[in-house]
Formats: structure tokens, sequence, C-alpha cells
């Protein structure tokens, strides 16, 4: 749980500096970090498979606002539910936060005018 939130402090200080590269890079980190801790596999390998293609999204996009203070808190909840041993909690809330997360670029996409046929 220390490493985790370790992990988390380092993503609050990447969203303070702005730099998308390195936000992108402590969120992996903290991700799979969880998806070790919890022992799922499949979802560390689809993470490595494809996390090229949301940082490429990312680069291109950037954030919305308050999105950063957003995935904070859900990671915050993340790392109680994951402290009290609560798997249900944990898996809704991750649940939540990949949705958001989708919401987030696909209003993104949207606000830079982009359509499917990019």
């Amino acid at each position: 749980i220390e490493h985790l939130e370790a992990l988390q402090k380092g993503c609050e200080e990447a969203a303070r500096s702005g730099d998308i590269s390195r936000i992108m890079e402590a969120n992996r980190g903290f991700h799979a970090a969880i998806y070790k801790v919890s022992e799922n596999v499949p979802a560390l390998e689809v993470m490595e498979q494809s996390w090229f293609i949301l940082d490429a999204f990312r680069m291109r996009l950037g954030y919305g606002e308050g999105r950063h203070e957003d995935g904070a808190t859900s990671h915050h909840r993340l790392i109680d539910a994951l402290t009290s041993r609560d798997a249900d909690k944990a898996t809704k809330i991750a649940l939540e936060l990949n949705q958001r997360a989708m919401e987030d670029m696909t209003r993104r996409w949207t606000e830079n005018g982009l359509t499917a046929a990019m």
C-alpha cells in the first residue's frame, strides 16, 4: 500500500508539472502496480499491449479540465479500498476511473475537431 501511495504522489507531482509524458509514465506505473498487487495478469498484459495507443492519444489531445484531480481522487479511493481488502469496491472504482478517462478522451477528441476517419 505504501508503494501505491508513493506512486500516487508521483502522479500528483507529474500532473503539477504539466508534462504530458511524465504524467502518462506516472499513471502507467500506478496502474501497473495495481494490476500486479491484484494479481490481475490479463489486465496487466492488455495494458502493456495497448498503452502506447493511449499515450499517442494523450500526446495529441492532452487532458480535459479537472481530469488530473478526478484521477487523483479515484486513485486515493482505490488505495483505500485495497487497504480495507474490499475487492468489490476496488473493482467498481477502477471501472469508474477507466470510464471517466475514456469519456475525457472522447470529449478531447471532439473538442479538437477530430473524426473517426482521422
